[in-house]
């Protein structure tokens, strides 16, 4: 039998701008052989960090721990019609690079140069953007729920006639999700806007937006009557 009496639940909010952003690039070669796409995916690669070096010069930073490159090679599946099945042929060899830089202001400027190389069926994603001090900002949110939270019970008790004092906390829930659907890190990452900057010359960068990041908190609390 529990002796909790009420419950209140409260939201807590931190609004920051964010401070990293990540880029993730890949791209295919084809081979009757994996060892042949691989050796294809050289001059790609190649490319791929001659232009990460002169970004480095042109003053883009990079979190080290966060470099990361990759190689995958796997069977070349191609749909046939006629028969009505996936066929293979040959071998696929994908290279990937994920990076972090704290750099944003220079963030557009590398999606241009890095979106525009000449390489084999290359993706590169639209940066996202996330904060890495995430236990200080969930400590502000949830501080925040908690002020909200007291000031709600003791409005409730105000109206019912108790005295707030003669309760406490029995148990809370604390659930960070809020808005925040890709984990608390990234906020809640609003869509990259795209603008021109310079209002129409052709050689421009396209302009990539952040937003803001916000970190919710919603925290429930269970009161018990501890007083007469």
């Amino acid at each position: 039998m529990t002796n909790k009496v009420t419950t209140v639940s409260a939201r807590g909010s931190v609004v920051t701008d964010f401070d990293t952003a990540t880029f993730a690039l890949s791209f295919n070669e084809f081979a009757p052989k994996a060892k042949e796409a691989k050796l294809k995916l050289k001059k790609g690669a190649a490319k791929i960090t001659a232009a990460l070096d002169e970004l480095k010069k042109k003053g883009l930073e990079f979190l080290t721990n966060n470099y990361r490159t990759n190689i995958t090679v796997q069977p070349n599946y191609v749909y046939d019609r006629n028969a009505n099945t996936n066929k293979m042929e040959g071998q696929k060899a994908t290279y990937s690079v994920t990076f972090q830089t704290p750099t944003l202001e220079m963030v557009s400027e590398v999606y241009d140069i890095l979106s525009e190389l000449d390489v084999n069926e290359y993706t590169v994603n639209s940066p996202t953007y996330s904060v890495r001090a995430e236990s200080a900002f969930k400590q502000q949110a949830l501080e925040d729920a908690w002020r909200v939270a007291q000031v709600l019970f003791a409005n409730q008790c105000s109206v019912l006639g108790f005295e707030a004092d003669k309760f406490s906390v029995n148990s809370w829930q604390v659930n960070y999700s809020g808005r925040d659907h890709g984990g608390f890190s990234k906020g809640a990452n609003y869509s990259n806007a795209v603008g021109s900057t310079n209002g129409g010359d052709e050689d421009d960068a396209i302009e990539l937006n952040a937003g803001r990041a916000i970190i919710d908190v919603v925290l429930t609390v269970d009161y018990v009557r501890t007083g007469s």
